[in-house]
């Protein structure tokens, strides 16, 4: 095959795995009902018929549009990511700069649901023939820890959505299911002030962050940060949320960050690292 007819496969392979990982292939989507984006006392009369429903083998859901699988802005039944396409489009983009650039790294998502976003970033290395580079997959993998105090009102009740919480398993078997689960796919399970400062991570080239919580992310990117090489880049899934804009401003400004933060769509944010 020509280099024409390469690069042609190699796209089609990128969009098939996209809309897949998006649920898109098909004609209904159904999206969860967001507790945390509900005012509490609505929420916990619905977190009651919810486990009520559940005894019966039962979810509370609503169709979503075209619009909402773009933008990721829905907790999805079915799909193995919720980040929608821009920011999967995004996560393209970044891998293709480092791998037509020669820039040095693995890539590591910390915060990882059903492993999406993760086994995208390893099918776009086979689509591009590469045979070095690591993925690490961190979370939990139980769900975020028991609820602290915090000053973010946003950040309270997240240690109570079960929907969150995804094993390490349950990831392992999606990479599977693309074919994409080797060797070179490395687990790192729990939570990241526990683990990530003692990640078997030398050079990062992508580092995505989808931790939610102000402490998780602090403690990614005092981890993993350092560890980015000039030319890769940091990828902040939700900015949008008080507590995760807070510590990434704060770890920028103490860092002396001064790369421009570019956004990607109503919640995600990246900066390539100078």
């Amino acid at each position: 095959m020509n280099n024409n007819t390469d690069t042609c496969l190699r796209e089609l392979y990128i969009e098939l795995l996209k809309n897949s990982l998006t649920f898109r292939l098909y004609p209904e989507q159904l999206g969860i009902l967001n507790f945390l984006r509900i005012p509490p006392w609505i929420g916990w009369a619905l977190r009651f018929f919810v486990k009520q429903l559940d005894k019966r083998d039962l979810v509370l859901a609503r169709r979503k549009t075209e619009r909402d699988v773009e933008e990721g802005n829905f907790w999805p039944l079915y799909a193995q990511t919720m980040v929608g396409l821009k920011r999967l489009r995004n996560v393209q983009e970044c891998i293709e700069d480092v791998l037509e650039n020669g820039i040095e790294g693995d890539f590591l998502e910390a915060g990882v649901w059903r492993g999406g976003c993760a086994i995208f970033m390893k099918g776009m290395l086979v689509a591009w023939g590469d045979t070095k580079r690591k993925v690490f997959v961190a979370d939990s993998f139980s769900g975020f820890p028991s609820h602290k105090p915090s000053i973010f009102s946003s950040e309270s009740g997240f240690d109570k959505s079960s929907y969150i919480a995804v094993s390490e398993e349950e990831v392992r078997d999606n990479f599977r299911r693309y074919g994409l689960l080797d060797d070179r796919v490395i687990f790192i399970k729990g939570y990241f002030e526990e683990t990530l400062i003692h990640a078997p991570v030398e050079k990062l080239d992508i580092l995505r962050i989808d931790a939610d919580l102000y402490s998780a992310y602090k403690a990614a990117l005092n981890a993993l940060y350092d560890k980015l090489s000039i030319g890769g880049y940091c990828i902040i899934d939700d900015y949008v949320m008080e507590g995760c804009r807070a510590a990434v401003d704060e770890y920028r400004k103490e860092k002396g960050i001064l790369a421009p933060l570019r956004q990607i769509d109503w919640t995600g944010v990246y900066w390539k690292k100078e």
